[in-house]
């Protein structure tokens, strides 16, 4: 089953690159940065410490293509690092959608490559550390669904999820989810009354390892009310049989949800629930709001989980804001060795329940940005024992002083604990200057101060920072040599 769907995967990623080829209009943006980057503690030990130079080359490119019945997106950094362990780390996000036969069947497909820590309680750092404790996720998806009406009375979707995660190195195992949904809901504009009745099963395989592999499924009948145009209510009833290896013989049965969402403008809305599973009661929550120049979202929910997935892909060189304003997806130093990696998650294997809180605040002016995010993870592992939390805290300001020259200022702080009274505080401060050197050309210089308290013996570190970045497009290099209209 696995092996047939690996050969799926890769078979329909290869037909949509090919139904996009043809037909389609293009356009795309190539560029390169070269880095030279120092750190004075390559390793992250509390005494043994060394420093390294490492030299970043980087070509970057976006593509976006749409034609008749496709539509495909890209963007991507190909980082070769030298003076390290692993010499290539790739960042890449890539979408594609597709309509087969017209308002019916559609296919989507998702591809990705991130850097993710190995164990999440030990130091990671950047690629330009050499701690061993950084791995490349790459990520394919593929989802092919079936939409149709049923004589105006109600609307069918049923859909098919096939994802396959590579891990680099043997630390961690690769997995493959299988994932088959189905929703049967009333249709639009039948009054203030709507239904819903959706199932879902989802299998996660580990490649080495079955013992950890996990079945969910779940029935579930919805019913919501529009008490005006302003305010509705919804409830829903159902049940759920998981499978997996467990601590706990319970792992199913009932699940409810009762809720309302207010939605008095366009620029807030809110949702509140409340609800049961078989992990206890739980509540959800989510706002959003905008007023002028100001953006603000929170959000929290308790779920099963089964693994690690990177379902955020806007989280990878995201090339708009939480507000949807447009932005450089390879500028303020993501890519440059000058600041603490954004690493996703660790890649933890089996059944978990995360209890999630995240809340992101963006002020933008007309020379200043400044954005705060916080986030709060708990997690308990159903297989055994284990518990982890990880609370993140992070500030970005970015003033433009000038016409071509600009300042940006990052703060961070993040800790880790988990069942063992295990705890450590990561804090990181960067500040960085950019200055233009021409209309296809900018010039960055980074310093970051990074340090690391733990409670657990030679865990601790300090670390000091520099970075020189030349960014430059290859616009008028690939027009010169005639590859760019």
């Amino acid at each position: 089953m696995k092996a047939f769907g690996n050969r799926l995967l890769g078979m329909t990623l290869l037909s949509l690159l090919i139904q996009a080829a043809h037909g389609a209009r293009w356009t795309h943006e190539e560029s390169l940065m070269i880095s030279e980057a120092y750190t004075d503690n390559v390793r992250l030990t509390e005494d043994d410490r060394e420093g390294r130079w490492a030299t970043i080359i980087s070509p970057n490119f976006t593509i976006n293509g749409e034609g008749r019945r496709i539509r495909l997106s890209a963007a991507g950094a190909l980082q070769f690092i030298s003076n390290s362990a692993q010499t290539f780390y790739p960042v890449l996000r890539a979408q594609a959608s597709a309509e087969l036969v017209k308002r019916h069947f559609f296919i989507d497909a998702n591809a990705s490559a991130s850097q993710i820590t190995v164990n999440p309680l030990r130091p990671a750092g950047s690629p330009i550390n050499d701690t061993g404790n950084i791995t490349t996720n790459y990520h394919l998806s593929i989802n092919p669904y079936f939409v149709t009406r049923l004589d105006d009375a109600a609307d069918l979707r049923l859909d098919y999820r096939l994802g396959h995660d590579f891990y680099v190195g043997k630390e961690i195992n690769d997995r493959s989810t299988h994932d088959f949904r189905f929703s049967l809901t009333d249709s639009v504009g039948f009054g203030p009354l709507s239904w819903g009745l959706l199932g879902d099963y989802s299998k996660t395989y580990y490649d080495s390892d079955n013992r950890t592999d996990t079945t969910r499924r779940s029935l579930q009948a919805r019913l919501g009310y529009s008490l005006d145009r302003t305010l509705s209510a919804y409830a829903s009833v159902g049940r759920e049989w998981n499978q997996y290896t467990g601590s706990t013989t319970r792992n199913g049965g009932e699940v409810w949800q009762v809720g309302m969402i207010w939605q008095p403008n366009p620029r807030f809305s809110l949702d509140l629930g409340y609800g049961y599973r078989f992990f206890g009661h739980h509540p959800t929550v989510a706002i959003s709001y905008r007023h002028r120049h100001s953006t603000f979202k929170l959000r929290y929910k308790e779920d099963l989980e089964s693994g690690y997935y990177n379902g955020d892909m806007g989280g990878i060189l995201a090339d708009q804001d939480i507000a949807g304003h447009p932005q450089d997806p390879f500028g303020g130093g993501q890519l440059d060795g000058g600041g603490r990696a954004r690493i996703a998650d660790a890649a933890l294997e089996g059944a978990n329940v995360n209890r999630m809180l995240r809340g992101d605040y963006l002020l933008t002016g007309k020379r200043s940005r400044l954005s705060i995010t916080a986030s709060y993870s708990f997690r308990t592992w159903e297989a055994r024992p284990d518990e982890l939390r990880e609370l993140e805290l992070y500030a970005r300001f970015d003033r433009r002083l000038a016409k071509n020259f600009s300042l940006d200022l990052g703060l961070g702080w993040s800790r880790t604990e988990d069942e063992t009274d295990f705890r450590a505080d990561t804090w990181d401060a960067r500040v960085a200057v950019n200055r233009k050197l021409g209309r296809y050309t900018t010039l960055r210089f980074s310093y970051t101060h990074a340090r690391r308290d733990s409670n657990r013996p030679d865990d601790d570190y300090r670390e000091n920072r520099v970075a020189l970045v030349l960014n430059t497009s290859l616009r008028k290099l690939l027009r010169q040599a005639g590859i760019r209209p």
